[in-house]
């Protein structure tokens, strides 16, 4: 196989030859030489060192395997993987993807940045429900089994980030990979959408309409305050009862 020479293999069977420590190679590409033509083929190797009675090198056994199929096959799921996490490091949200306990293999960037995670090293393979208020943890753990039984969860709650900053989230828990044979849940998504601007716009308006009631029912008049182009009536206060007796 003179083809090998230029991509290093030479070199290489020649390093074992001296130094004694066995080389391996998994699913490494190469190019042979087939019916004339140049053809890229995977392999799996070990070059070793063969010694006589002495100890003495004298040869150099070399066995490999053929895994084109297999190595190709790899390949097109790391590709897959790649472009996933590319797609979801792209969203917006905090996207999680969980193992059947309810651990944390994944987390996007995006989510890293919402969640103030300096390193996501420090909770990778922790579970899901301890990064939450102990308040919260059992209505992550219920959210947790929903999915495992095929069902999908969304719930919307307050709960701070891991440097204290409190943020409202709104939380979808579901099943996405299922395993053909048992038919058993074996990865959960997390998609956390950062509400709290939102959240806070619904107070202010609500502490106002509480605020205007308030005015409302203490006002020295007769106040009616009416809703829509149908005129419901939708606030009076004391006096304007009392004037309709």
């Amino acid at each position: 196989l003179p083809e090998l020479i230029e991509q290093g293999y030479e070199q290489l069977i020649q390093e074992v030859y001296t130094t004694g420590k066995p080389s391996y190679g998994y699913e490494k590409p190469v190019y042979v030489i087939r019916d004339g033509k140049s053809q890229l083929s995977y392999y799996t190797y070990v070059h070793q060192a063969q010694r006589n009675k002495k100890g003495e090198i004298e040869g150099i056994a070399i066995i490999a395997t053929e895994v084109t199929p297999q190595a190709l096959l790899n390949n097109k799921i790391k590709e897959s993987e790649a472009f996933s996490r590319c797609v979801l490091n792209n969203s917006p949200d905090c996207i999680k993807i969980l193992d059947a306990e309810g651990r944390v293999l994944f987390m996007n960037d995006n989510g890293i940045c919402l969640m103030e995670i300096d390193d996501f090293g420090k909770i990778k393979d922790h579970y899901w429900s301890d990064l939450w208020e102990e308040k919260n943890q059992q209505m992550i753990k219920d959210a947790i089994s929903k999915a495992l039984d095929g069902k999908k969860e969304q719930f919307q709650t307050m709960n701070p980030t891991t440097k204290g900053t409190p943020k409202w989230w709104d939380v979808i828990v579901a099943p996405i990979l299922i395993d053909d044979t048992t038919k058993k849940v074996q990865r959960i998504i997390s998609v956390s959408r950062d509400i709290t601007e939102q959240k806070q716009n619904e107070l202010k308006e609500k502490a106002l309409l509480t605020r205007f009631q308030n005015l409302v029912y203490q006002a020295p008049v007769a106040i009616c305050v009416l809703r829509g182009t149908d005129y419901v009536i939708e606030t009076i206060n004391e006096e304007m009862v009392l004037m309709w007796g």
